[in-house]
């Protein structure tokens, strides 16, 4: 299994970006018009979830060297993947052979950084993680023995 990592990762984000097609086809009429009539909106959401982005990024690597970290980067790497799915779904379904052109430019310059960027960090946090994990094996290993050598001789004292 981990031996494989990369090609799970690239089934879950693949995964992720099908997921994020089929909810866009779930959509009713209603709501899809809704997304219609605030998509005029799309510059400052761009901006908005930009600044949004990068402070959800920027925490998360700080939680990655944690255990929680990697599982909150795993499911952001979801959560992007299902994005590019439902905005790309959403701009061929309105604007056709234009919104293909489009949508392959967005995930191609920003997305797909973006998720390379957070593959980088998950597997990098796991790294770090299995170190400090190691040094702290370690570190009380050798206080146990510490410990032992104390009670050995405080054992040949007494006798």
């Amino acid at each position: 299994l981990i031996k494989h990592k990369k090609v799970i990762v690239t089934f879950a984000v693949i995964l992720s970006i099908l997921f994020g097609v089929f909810i866009f086809k779930k959509l009713n009429n209603n709501d899809l018009q809704s997304i219609i009539t605030n998509s005029n909106k799309f510059e400052y959401i761009t901006i908005n979830s930009i600044i949004m982005e990068i402070i959800i990024f920027s925490s998360s690597f700080l939680l990655s060297f944690t255990g929680i970290g990697i599982i909150i980067l795993m499911a952001y790497l979801f959560f992007e993947g299902m994005s590019i799915g439902f905005i790309s779904a959403y701009f061929v379904s309105i604007y056709k052979i234009k919104g293909f052109v489009y949508s392959i430019c967005y995930i191609l310059t920003y997305k797909a950084i973006l998720i390379f960027l957070i593959i980088i960090i998950i597997l990098l946090s796991k790294r770090i993680l299995y170190a400090a994990l190691s040094i702290q094996r370690i570190f009380l290993t050798h206080i146990l023995m510490m410990l032992d050598k104390e009670r050995m001789n405080k054992t040949f004292q007494n006798s």
